[in-house]
């Protein structure tokens, strides 16, 4: 349970990593104050070792003092129009600083740091401990695992190992209104049809070929409601395609390369115009709301200086579900042994009123 977030400090040719258990769904109320504010919090969080792996890393941030460069990334809320409110304060409260953002993830950060980025690749396979041979021993130890029972027949014997995707990829419909879609265009037989799919373009790339089968199913659309947050592009004449996002990858293209045989791809960064240059009119895109969005970053941020957001809301979660454990335990005359060491593992900003008052500044110079 958490919110997980690395922040590394790079000095020279050396670097010290630290580690939040609860601070990547608000890694970006903690940058925006700027570069000596974020150093100040990043140094009180707790020093690493090690890395948790891509997927399980909601936000990470690289502070190169010598370069001048911060390099990051976030949840940013899913929302194009939050994340582009986000990036243009942190021009200002940066000023003098490279900031760019890590659409690899994790994998950006120690690229630049000049370390193996294979050691954050999330796994791909479960390994099956040797007494849950079967899917109903399997599923008795893990109830909220689940089998397709055509793939795995009742009383069947497991194999040493499952696979951890790739999973279906979904449509976009209004009850993900709370996010941005991410927008699918493929062109087929000279003709190009959009699609809106609230699955993450890592998976849709996961998904290989069979990735065209599923869109050939869903409803084409013209036009979206709001600005996406990502989006792939796929030619199926050409056996070319091409992927930008506001979130991160997770190493795709290259990862899944076997799942597009004979494909070609590229990777556009956040540029989602040589998406709809390549979509020729097939679909209309509004242009993000950044007045709106500057509203809600104000609020957030006004939020998290008083102790609220993501981290206090998920610890204070914690806080009862393991303390209704201990009730429930000591109900039954037992106690509860509860390892909660990694559970707290975040120290909250702390901002003079200088510091405040200019990011309020920066985000009204922005509207």
């Amino acid at each position: 349970m958490g919110s997980r977030a690395h922040y590394v400090i790079k000095e020279g040719r050396h670097h010290r990593v630290f580690y939040s258990q609860w601070g990547g769904d608000d890694i970006e109320l903690d940058l925006i104050p700027g570069p000596d504010a974020a150093l100040r919090f990043a140094e009180r969080q707790h020093a690493a070792e090690g890395w948790v792996d891509e997927v399980m890393c909601d936000g990470a941030a690289l502070l190169d003092r010598e370069e001048r460069r911060l390099l990051w990334f976030g949840f940013c809320r899913d929302d194009s129009s939050y994340r582009a409110a986000v990036l243009r304060v942190l021009e200002r409260t940066w000023a003098g600083w490279r900031v760019e953002w890590a659409h690899n993830g994790l994998a950006d950060l120690l690229a630049a740091l000049g370390e193996d980025t294979e050691q954050v690749l999330a796994p791909r396979e479960l390994p099956v401990p040797e007494d849950l041979r079967t899917p109903e021993e399997f599923m008795a130890a893990m109830p909220g695992f689940t089998f397709n029972p055509e793939i795995y027949p009742p009383g069947s014997q497991l194999p040493a190992t499952l696979p951890l995707g790739p999973f279906p990829i979904e449509e976009f419909t209004e009850a993900d209104a709370s996010g941005s879609p991410r927008l699918v265009t493929v062109r087929s037989g000279g003709e190009v049809r959009a699609y809106a799919s609230s699955s993450g373009v890592a998976a849709i790339i996961e998904n290989g070929l069979h990735a065209l089968d599923t869109l050939a199913t869903w409803t084409p659309v013209t036009r979206l409601a709001r600005m996406p947050i990502s989006g792939v592009h796929l030619d199926a004449d050409a056996r070319t395609a091409g992927v930008w996002t506001g979130r991160v990858l997770y190493q795709e293209p290259l990862r899944s390369a076997d799942a597009w045989p004979g494909w070609k791809w590229e990777v556009w960064g956040d540029d989602y115009s040589e998406q709809l240059r390549r979509a020729d009119g097939a679909v209309d895109v509004p242009e993000p709301d950044v007045p709106a969005a500057l509203d809600r970053l104000g609020a957030r941020f006004e939020e998290h200086q008083k102790g609220g957001g993501a981290a206090a809301s998920g610890i204070m979660t914690l806080l009862t579900i393991t303390s209704a454990l201990r009730g429930a335990a000591a109900n039954n005359g037992l106690e509860a042994q509860v390892n909660d060491d990694n559970a707290f593992l975040h120290r909250p900003m702390e901002l003079t009123a200088a510091e405040c008052a200019a990011v309020r500044a920066a985000i009204a110079d922005c509207r």
